[in-house]
């Protein structure tokens, strides 16, 4: 294998080490973003008129 060749394939393997992990956050970040905030799930924990 040529020294150029050697060099190239470096990122190449780390990029498809980590591609899995890049999917899952995807994932997860997309997913997220359909969830309502914080405040409307506080609210209905302290709803007085239960």
């Amino acid at each position: 294998m040529s020294p150029l060749l050697a060099h190239i394939a470096d990122p190449l393997h780390a990029l498809l080490y980590l591609s899995p992990v890049a999917i899952v956050m995807g994932g997860l970040w997309i997913a997220g973003r359909n969830l309502p905030d914080d405040d409307e799930f506080d609210d209905d924990l302290f709803d007085p008129t239960d």
